[in-house]
């Protein structure tokens, strides 16, 4: 049974020292501590924004108030390193990958709350939603962990490492529904990201299923046979987006206590919320008073503005249809 320490889940107890070596000879970074016990607890949050036309990653130390933004080199644009495309690609085996090899699948947030299914093409079958999320995230998470392991982790203590993830939900998907579909897809991803193996189509399902049991009123946490690489379902949440903003800022040096008004100018929706901040206790206290969604975002814009102009010319744009 695992120690159940302040409320969380301590799964993770692994020496750093011997994790740095291991990584640097796998290709798989699916183990990241050997067995011990002494020294420090640290507690570790994957903040994951799960975007439409990228996705961004953080790691946060909880107790030291430190957070390392995760960045992709030779995936992420140019000048944006820290902005991962949020695309995948699936080969004609089955197995998915972040590097232009195979069918492209993208639109995989918008897809999955939407329950769209990507179409069969090129020789590959239709692809479930959350399939294609869960493989995403899974080659997402597996590289932030490397990062972690290759960056940071020498300047955290040894001893146990708690594990969670918190997975940004759109205002406009706060549903309960849509809260489960994302928690279920995370916790399969991790569960996917710790394994010996490529990341494929017939993984993800599995994963899919035992998640989905997980995450049920009565979850069944069988699948943990493994204390060093599962993660409970508890530790995986949902969070609406504004509250983790309003959390980052109250948490930054930069806060001020106050009524604040926050924007957001993410690719498809422009989100605007409104919150004062304060203390109480020696503690941050936040107040929300209202949050708006538009779908207003910079590549809606774009799209706009391509077809203001051909109507101005008076030529038909082929980005007509998708507005």
């Amino acid at each position: 049974m695992a120690d159940k320490e302040g409320g969380r889940f301590s799964w993770f107890s692994r020496s750093i020292a011997s994790a740095v070596s291991r990584v640097r000879q796998q290709e798989f970074a699916y183990t990241q501590y050997s067995k011990r016990r002494s020294g420090v607890d640290t507690e570790l949050v994957i903040g994951v924004d799960f975007g439409t036309s990228s996705s961004k990653l953080i790691i946060q130390d909880v107790d030291r108030r430190k957070a390392y933004a995760v960045p992709f080199p030779g995936l992420a644009p140019s000048g944006h390193e820290y902005l991962l495309p949020t695309r995948v690609y699936l080969a004609s085996n089955g197995e998915f990958s972040l590097y232009t090899s195979g069918r492209e699948l993208n639109l995989l947030m918008s897809k999955l709350f939407a329950g769209t299914s990507h179409r069969a093409s090129d020789g590959l079958p239709e692809i479930e939603p959350e399939v294609a999320a869960i493989g995403y995230l899974a080659l997402v998470l597996r590289d932030a962990r490397k990062f972690f392991i290759r960056s940071i982790a020498e300047d955290v203590s040894p001893g146990t490492i708690i594990w969670s993830v918190n997975a940004g939900l759109p205002e406009k998907f706060r549903q309960q529904a849509m809260t489960r579909i994302l928690e279920i897809c995370v916790l399969a991803a991790w569960e996917c990201s710790t394994r010996q193996e490529s990341i494929t189509v017939d993984l993800a399902r599995y994963w899919l299923e035992k998640a989905s049991n997980a995450k049920n009123e009565n979850g069944d946490t069988s699948y943990m046979e493994d204390r060093e690489k599962d993660l409970h379902p508890e530790e995986v949440l949902a969070v609406p987006e504004v509250v983790a903003q309003v959390q980052g800022y109250a948490r930054s040096d930069h806060r001020r206590s106050g009524l604040h008004m926050m924007v957001d100018v993410g690719a498809t929706t422009l989100d605007a919320s409104t919150f004062t901040l304060f203390d109480r206790d020696d503690e941050d206290r936040y107040t929300m008073w209202e949050s708006r969604v538009a779908p207003l975002g910079a590549h809606s814009l774009h799209l706009h503005l391509l077809r203001s102009l051909s109507t101005s010319l008076g030529v038909e744009s082929r980005h007509q249809a998708r507005i």
